[in-house]
């Protein structure tokens, strides 16, 4: 069901960027950065749960603060391209955040496999998005 529900979240990056093709009046691409900086601060979210079951510390936790803050900072940005950038930064940033609490967890590399394809498929997103918005 985890595996499902992961990829299903990245639908609505791809949906926005066939919107912002055929719609463009719709403004797709501030939505696109929306759910952007929603599907962050979740991200930045699971960290705490990390925390809480004693698989990071307090750096670790603190950091989960700053991403999300940096995701809703992102949408205060004008410039598009910048807070694309921004935000494919911010989710390698996530990754490896993630990465360095469960690398050493047997029972989670399944997770760190997901996190790693996921992650690829929604930067792959945020190239094209970019890609849109600069020409």
């Amino acid at each position: 069901m985890a595996i499902v529900l992961t990829y299903l979240g990245t639908l609505p990056f791809w949906l926005l960027i066939v919107v912002s093709f055929i719609a463009p009046q719709f403004e797709a691409q501030r939505a696109f950065l929306a759910y952007g900086a929603i599907i962050a601060s979740f991200m930045a979210g699971t960290l705490w749960r990390s925390a809480l079951n004693g698989r990071a510390g307090v750096f670790v936790t603190l950091f989960s603060n700053v991403l999300a803050l940096f995701a809703f900072a992102t949408l205060l940005i004008g410039s598009i391209t910048i807070v694309l950038l921004a935000q494919m930064i911010l989710f390698g940033l996530l990754l490896v955040v993630d990465a360095s609490t469960i690398v050493e967890d047997d029972d989670l590399r399944w997770y760190l496999k997901l996190r790693g394809s996921v992650t690829l498929v929604v930067l792959f997103a945020y190239c094209t998005m970019t890609l849109y918005s600069v020409l």
